[in-house]
């Protein structure tokens, strides 16, 4: 199967995982390595219980599938789902966001105690459209990734100024303490967090090939700090559920 259109897929959508390193019609200046282009990352959205609370970060796998935590999501109702917002404080981006009601919400036995398999398919009541700032990431469903360039993406309340832009924060992969549960694994980040962040995807190229097309491994569960382990839903592992859910859809 070809990997850059997964299933449920449309024909005007271009091939998964693609980011614009320099941004979408723009390109900021910063001294802040985190700071993300807008548009950069496609993919990314944030996930809302109605009228505007934010609960969790998600990813966009199909045009109308977000792959997101079920810690955050499993129990609640009337949630909707924004892409391709950059600063989540304001509206003054140069090409508007996206908004869609779920439908539903397919979780896989969710463990509330060890967060095992924490993990959540929203299936949305209409598809996004294909535009320069909403894309969708590609699942790992081959090998091998550059594991020294993995990135959760996500966002912080506010970086002054009364704006709240995507952040992009580089992971090293690191050992989990005994007993963590198996659908985990463990990294840490780099000097700050991602206060938004339960939800969000860690992305990775794969190794020899371009090094901005991602592939989504993991979704950040729960642990937060720079000097803390992050816990992740292995997406490898449940890659057979999601891959059989969209199947279905």
């Amino acid at each position: 199967r070809n990997e850059s259109k997964p299933l449920s897929w449309d024909s005007e959508w271009q091939r998964c995982g693609d980011s614009n390193p320099h941004g979408v019609y723009m390109n900021i200046v910063s001294n802040k390595q985190e700071h993300t282009n807008f548009g950069e990352f496609p993919w990314v959205v944030g996930i809302y219980k109605n009228p505007n609370i934010f609960l969790a970060g998600g990813s966009l796998i199909a045009p109308k599938i977000v792959l997101s935590s079920a810690k955050q999501l499993f129990r609640l109702k009337q949630l909707k789902v924004r892409a391709g917002d950059w600063d989540i404080a304001t509206d003054n981006e140069i090409l508007p966001y996206e908004e869609r009601e779920v439908q539903y919400v397919l979780c896989n036995d969710f463990n509330i105690r060890t967060n095992g398999n924490d993990i959540a398919l929203l299936v949305l009541k209409r598809k996004f459209n294909s535009a320069p700032h909403i894309g969708t990431v590609c699942l790992p469903v081959s090998g091998p990734f550059d594991l020294a360039n993995c990135r959760a993406i996500g966002w912080n309340e506010s970086i002054g100024g009364g704006r709240a832009l995507m952040i992009s924060m580089t992971m090293n992969f690191t050992q989990c303490a005994a007993g963590t549960d198996e659908t985990l694994f463990c990294a840490k980040g780099h000097r700050r967090t991602l206060r938004y962040a339960t939800g969000s995807a860690l992305v990775c190229p794969k190794s020899y090939a371009s090094a901005n097309r991602y592939y989504q491994i993991g979704i950040w569960s729960h642990g937060d700090g720079p000097r803390t382990h992050i816990m992740f839903t292995n997406v490898t592992k449940l890659l057979t559920w999601i891959q059989d859910i969209l199947s279905h859809i």
